[in-house]
């Protein structure tokens, strides 16, 4: 029986009509593709656009994947600001069919160590559903040290961590001090790089995900190499990856339109040929945190969280990790 916390887990792309609206059918479509090779559902994070989602949008979101799911657990995607925005949806994605939250540090580089925890043991206390910790900083324009996450790893509602920090080296470690929940590699560039995580949660799923399965259960450089590819041809380190990754979908006609979300500042900077601006406006370019997948190695793929300093490496959309019993992957197999 597949456990939720582990394996591949999709980070879903949002589909929108041609009007910007939630696509339903898209939806069901495009769950239904990927359904027979993942663990777990999450849309409305990076990869989703789930900074520029509106409270609607999210809702039908949300509740469109899990009428679809099929049995599999959908976790909710939660890119907001404050802790008071995180709690006010997360309540509201059990009742949408959610069977936990994915959720990021509040917003901004002065949010301290000690109110990124607070933030999670707020969210844990406040909710009834399970918590994935979201180690990134593109969205959330902060990071989690190592001694803090582990302490949020603690909290008896957080069952999972999803780690897009970016460094090979950070994973490695978080891996060592056998953190007690599920470690999930969110980059594709490091799935193999950053050590024997429980499960990869990434955008690649939405377009490749019996590859990513396969690499996943039997890790091979001929694979590695497939999955190189695969992002290479998809456009994974791109700034406007989850744009790329809906061209695709939409040349199979698994969505009807490629188009992304429309938010304020992209209508300010709308491109004279009426196309959508490439970078996610919140709070900072997710495109700063990408690189090529052929880049150097684990020196090259983020500076040391612990020294205080940000990750200049691949953000890919939202990539993650996390381990369940014993904390590694060699405790939980494959």
């Amino acid at each position: 029986m597949r456990r939720p916390w582990t394996g591949v887990i999709v980070a879903l792309v949002t589909p929108l009509t041609d009007a910007g609206e939630i696509c339903a059918p898209d939806i069901a479509r495009l769950v239904t593709s990927v359904r027979p090779h993942v663990n777990a559902l999450v849309p409305a994070l990076s990869t989703g656009e789930g900074w520029a989602l509106s409270d609607r949008q999210w809702n039908q979101l949300v509740a469109g994947t899990a009428r679809h799911a099929g049995g599999l657990p959908v976790l909710a995607g939660i890119e907001r600001p404050t802790t008071t925005e995180v709690i006010a949806r997360a309540r509201l994605a059990a009742a949408l069919g959610a069977r936990a939250v994915v959720v990021t540090t509040p917003y901004g580089p002065q949010v301290s160590q000690r109110e990124m925890y607070r933030h999670y043991a707020a969210v844990t206390q406040a909710v009834s559903l399970p918590v994935v910790a979201y180690h990134e900083s593109a969205v959330s324009g902060n990071s989690l040290h190592l001694d803090t996450l582990l302490q949020v790893c603690r909290l008896a509602g957080v069952v999972a961590v999803k780690d897009s920090g970016g460094s090979a080296a950070f994973t490695r470690r978080l891996i060592a001090a056998r953190p007690g929940v599920p470690i999930l590699q969110g980059v594709e560039a490091l799935l193999l790089e950053a050590g024997e995580v429980d499960g990869y949660l990434v955008a690649l799923a939405n377009v490749e995900p019996a590859l990513c399965t396969a690499l996943f259960v039997e890790p091979s450089s001929a694979r590695a190499a497939e999955v190189r590819a695969a992002c290479e041809r998809y456009g994974l380190a791109r700034p406007d990856w989850y744009r790329m990754i809906k061209a695709e979908l939409h040349r199979r006609g698994v969505l009807t339109t490629a188009r992304i979300i429309q938010t304020q500042e992209r209508q300010h900077e709308d491109h004279d040929d009426g196309q959508f601006p490439q970078t996610p406006v919140h709070p900072q370019p997710l495109a700063a945190q990408r690189r090529p997948l052929h880049a150097d190695r684990a020196d090259r793929t983020g500076l040391d969280h612990a020294e205080g300093r940000r990750p200049h490496c691949a953000y890919a959309a939202g990539r993650l990790a996390y381990a369940v019993g014993g904390g590694t992957r060699g405790t939980t197999g494959r």
